[in-house]
């Protein structure tokens, strides 16, 4: 919608640096961009984000979420729910991590997830015992005291002293 001189100006230097010079190029740049937009606007209408700009935050969640053909901004409803569920608020950090476990694990629409959570889990191996390690917080005492055989040595010292 703009259409100052200035502005093509800067529109056709930033092109002609990212080697846009073809019309097929620039088309293909302007439906990316469409695309990119239409992403931000599903994203912003999920998380309820409406008429404010992007903090600088948001703005690189968002364009990792896009970028990323792994994670699919259908689980999106889903992974803010159980983000506030979970966190009590909108974490991104927690968010992330969400989208990316199900994109790690293939998962593509709710019902994938909702399968994946009905599975029982499988039990996980146990770790082997290890030796518990010497230091000042896991001391271990190498001339343990048998209290029983102690108990016996007193009360034979007591019989036999009748003093002790």
């Amino acid at each position: 919608g703009k259409t100052g001189r200035r502005y093509l100006e800067t529109v056709a230097i930033d092109w002609a640096e990212r080697g846009i010079n073809t019309f097929e190029a620039a088309e293909a740049h302007v439906m990316e961009l469409e695309a990119y937009d239409s992403g931000e606007q599903k994203i912003r209408s999920v998380l309820g984000i409406h008429d404010r700009a992007l903090t600088p935050t948001e703005k690189k969640y968002f364009q990792k979420w896009l970028e990323n053909p792994d994670v699919t901004l259908e689980l999106l409803p889903l992974a803010y729910d159980r983000t506030v569920a979970y966190t009590g608020k909108l974490s991104y950090s927690y968010l992330n991590s969400i989208l990316e476990s199900w994109a790690k694990a293939g998962l593509t629409t709710p019902q994938q997830v909702q399968e994946y959570d009905n599975k029982p889990e499988r039990p996980k191996p146990s770790a082997p015992a290890s030796k518990p390690k010497k230091g000042i917080n896991n001391y271990e005492d190498t001339n343990p005291v048998d209290y029983d055989k102690l108990e016996e040595q007193i009360l034979d010292m007591m019989l036999d002293n009748d003093t002790f």
